[in-house]
């Protein structure tokens, strides 16, 4: 039997010159191939603010790809797979299908509702949450899942030390995540602040180490953190570029850039790699690497670790907000390069797509 499509909302703006608000969207019939989630929890990403910033354009009308979901209606050609009440994780990036981009090419997580189809399914991007997580540490499940990526990545290197550029949601967690899923105990953290604020002379010791190098920073800083690595580097360093950024003509970026696009959501098992030299007396050799997305085990770790410690990830959930309060976000963050609210620095920000008063 199928049902109909409860009215929803979305924040969404009509276009980028237009602010962000609250949007009446229509429902319609829930196909026997479908399903139809309510969103639970949604996390505001680096990529959203970009997004909101004009740093990108993307085809989805409504963006977000982080929180999490409840089955509230299941078409008859998927009722032997998912139950109503059933918790779900979307997993926004398919290593099969390069069109399936959650909040990027398809319509994402800041809205009240998401009919999902037959191919979501098949794909494998329905994640079932079975662990008791705690709501507000939802947004935090595929930002874990991309550090846990690094992480396989970075660990067979046997790095001396571990290098974070960026002090946002993923570098913060890969700090806390580095010394709890390997034996190193040296997880360094670099903000934007360190960086362009001064000679930074305390980071050529560090990378006189062997190294590993997570770039984690927005797509306007990461060459300058490229070009860092490369002319500091003394020995053997292994540098993982999680963001994108635009490489232009410049081969080496063209080659990075290539090795992280091969990358995706887990796919190969063994990441592909570009090595170059240090671009100084050393000549050190330089093995770049990134990724795309995480796998469906990358988020199902991500689950139990917060779960199972939910304490250690809590801090870093800095905001809580109604979605008209998100669009409040969107547009104070819309210009500029900072990332405060309510005079205190997002380092991630939850929305309760479920708050009492957000209704039509």
């Amino acid at each position: 039997m199928t049902v109909l499509e409860e009215t929803h909302f979305a924040i969404s703006r009509p276009d980028s010159d237009s602010p962000y608000q609250l949007t009446k969207r229509q429902g319609r019939v829930v196909g026997e191939s479908e399903i139809l989630l309510r969103v639970d929890t949604a996390g505001l990403c680096g990529t959203d603010i970009q997004i909101a910033r004009g740093m990108r354009h993307e085809e989805a009308s409504v963006i977000g790809h982080e929180g999490l979901c409840e089955v509230i209606a299941v078409g008859l050609g998927m009722a032997a797979n998912y139950k109503v009440g059933e918790r779900i994780v979307i997993n926004p990036t398919s290593a099969e299908d390069s069109t399936f981009l959650l909040g990027h090419t398809i319509d994402g997580m800041f809205q009240s509702h998401i009919l999902v189809d037959a191919r979501a399914h098949r794909l494998g991007q329905l994640i079932k949450v079975t662990e008791p997580i705690d709501r507000e540490l939802a947004c935090l499940i595929e930002p874990l899942a991309c550090v846990l990526y690094s992480i396989s990545i970075l660990k067979p290197f046997r790095p001396d030390v571990a290098f974070i550029f960026g002090d946002g949601t993923i570098g913060r967690l890969a700090q806390i995540q580095i010394p709890l899923s390997t034996n190193l105990k040296d997880a360094r953290l670099v903000n934007r602040e360190d960086f362009y604020g001064g000679p930074n002379q305390s980071l050529g010791p560090t990378l006189a180490k062997r190294c590993a190098v997570i770039i984690a920073t927005p797509r306007d800083s990461t060459v300058d953190c490229v070009n860092h690595v490369i002319e500091n580097s003394t020995t053997k360093t292994l540098v993982d570029v999680v963001g994108g950024f635009a490489a232009g003509t410049n081969p080496l970026l063209v080659e990075i850039q290539r090795a992280r696009a091969a990358n995706v959501a887990g796919t190969p098992a063994q990441a592909t790699i570009h090595t170059t030299k240090a671009n100084n007396q050393s000549e050190a050799a330089i093995r770049f690497t990134g990724h795309r997305g995480v796998s469906a085990e990358h988020i199902r770790l991500a689950i139990a670790l917060l779960a199972k410690y939910p304490d250690t990830y809590r801090p870093l959930v800095t905001h809580l907000v109604s979605p008209r309060g998100a669009a409040d976000v969107l547009n104070a963050l819309s210009s500029g390069h900072h990332r405060e609210y309510e005079g205190r620095r997002i380092i991630k920000l939850a929305i309760d797509m479920t708050a009492e008063g957000t209704q039509w």
